[in-house]
């Protein structure tokens, strides 16, 4: 799908849903984390890099993306956003009253997605809102609504999923004895780079190590486990995660049955991906069958 055909897709879901909620101005804010950045991103196009943005949608035109002043932020937001009203200000809920004020007149009810996530200072009802402004948070199901995803973007989050295998099936020639951890990194990061990854997030560790971010130099030893998490995000900017672990090595009969367990689990948990579940339940049922046993 184009930008503007996503672009048009994602207006219509969000007043289809503004019009289910009875709100006049929908307002999402995103910060620059993982879990954050999706909010303003489906609206807009714009995935926060730094600090915090809002996106606002009102009754009609394109939304309106505000992002902090003196930032590196407005220049990044022209180059990648799809949206055509993006505003630099020095305060942002100052800004985003101001913003629901021209879209909307008189009485209004402003929906608040991600807010929950938002530093404490942009507190819209603190802010000067006016008496007729009243804020309601649809957070929950503006989640939920965001899960349903069209065949594009289906499709864009399985372009994702290749991006980790791609880097997973890179690792093995580099799991050789006496070669060192951050080596492991290296050819990970260079495979999604190569493949087109916006970004990604790497966790792995060898031997004792607990999964961490930043690489050890540690030479890789006989019998060692390698534990590796690639979280890439593809075009579109869907996150995914791949985890494997590998061993250098016939694995100890505890190291077997706890990954067979594992993967019994995982098997029994595909029956439960269906329409309308969420993410959460299927990962409740994997932690219950793991408890039974």
């Amino acid at each position: 799908m184009a930008p503007d055909q996503t672009k048009a897709s994602r207006i219509a879901r969000a007043r289809r849903f503004m019009a289910e909620q009875q709100l006049d101005v929908l307002v999402v804010g995103s910060t620059d984390s993982i879990a954050s950045q999706g909010n303003v991103r489906f609206l807009t196009g714009y995935a926060t890099v730094f600090g915090v943005s809002l996106a606002l949608l009102g009754p009609d035109g394109d939304p309106v993306l505000l992002v902090p002043s003196g930032s590196f932020q407005k220049n990044w937001a022209e180059t990648t956003a799809w949206t055509t009203t993006i505003k630099a200000v020095p305060h942002l809920a100052a800004s985003a009253l101001e913003t629901i004020k021209e879209m909307a007149a008189g009485k209004v009810t402003v929906g608040l997605a991600g807010f929950e996530d938002l530093p404490g200072a942009l507190n819209l009802h603190d802010a000067g809102a006016p008496p007729g402004m009243r804020f309601v948070s649809v957070s929950a199901p503006f989640r939920l609504m965001r899960a349903v995803k069209t065949s594009d973007e289906i499709d864009q989050m399985r372009r994702s999923v290749v991006l980790a295998d791609a880097a997973l099936s890179a690792l093995p020639a580099t799991l050789q004895t006496d070669s060192p951890e951050n080596a492991l990194f290296a050819r990970a990061a260079a495979e999604l780079f190569s493949e087109g990854a916006e970004h990604f997030f790497l966790l792995g560790s060898t031997g004792a190590r607990a999964p961490a971010a930043v690489p050890a130099a540690r030479a890789l030893q006989p019998g060692d486990l390698v534990r590796f998490s690639i979280e890439p995000a593809g075009p579109g900017g869907f996150w995914t995660q791949t985890i494997r672990v590998f061993s250098l090595g016939r694995p100890s009969v505890e190291i077997q049955r706890a990954f067979d367990l594992c993967a019994a689990a995982l098997t029994q948990a595909e029956g439960r991906l269906r329409p309308g579940a969420t993410g959460g339940e299927v990962a409740q049922a994997i932690t219950r069958i793991l408890d039974q046993a």
